[in-house]
């Protein structure tokens, strides 16, 4: 009725999709396991992710222990200035995440980040936008919560200095082995 002051507001993006989008939008990658296993499902933007690998102490997948992503692929059509690696583990049943974390892309100052010191994601030459990389952080397998299925997901992303769209998103996908901590 008194139309002003608003309400509320809203900003609405949007992208259109190609059929080449839809064709990549998600793709089962391999899952290089020599123990436990594990699947993995990507949606490729910036990073086309090739290989996604996880490991851990002896390939078992143990409650308590550390854990190791490591993705190959390449970047597609973009230079990569800054960003993170943040991730989310869910459990079956469990309404919420159980745990979160993040890692910045490389060492950074107040004034730049330094391209050739990775933390997180390794370009093999920065000024080439259509370069090699590799993804890499840890993270902590957590015991089954009370409610919980044993069945964990992983589902981790990249941020660039953009910061939308996200340059991927993958899940990983696997069941404890033993709940022993």
């Amino acid at each position: 009725q008194d139309h002003s002051p608003y309400d509320m507001s809203a900003t609405i993006s949007y992208n259109l999709r190609t059929s080449a989008d839809e064709e990549a939008a998600a793709t089962a990658v391999p899952a290089l396991s020599m123990g436990d296993p594990y699947s993995v499902t990507v949606q490729n933007k910036y990073f086309v992710l090739d290989e996604v690998h996880m490991s851990a102490k002896d390939d078992k997948w143990v409650a308590g222990t550390a854990a190791h992503i490591t993705a190959k692929g390449h970047v597609h059509n973009k230079l990569i200035n800054a960003g993170t690696i943040k991730y989310q583990l869910w459990e079956g049943y469990e309404a919420h995440f159980v745990a979160s974390g993040s890692a910045d892309y490389f060492h950074c100052s107040i004034k730049s980040c330094d391209l050739r010191d990775p933390i997180s994601l390794k370009l093999k030459d920065p000024s080439d936008p259509y370069t090699d990389l590799e993804i890499n952080f840890d993270f902590i397998m957590l015991k089954e919560a009370k409610g919980g299925d044993k069945q964990f997901r992983l589902v981790f992303w990249g941020e660039d200095q953009d910061h939308s769209p996200y340059d991927f998103s993958a899940t990983v996908t696997y069941n404890l082995t033993s709940t022993s901590y």
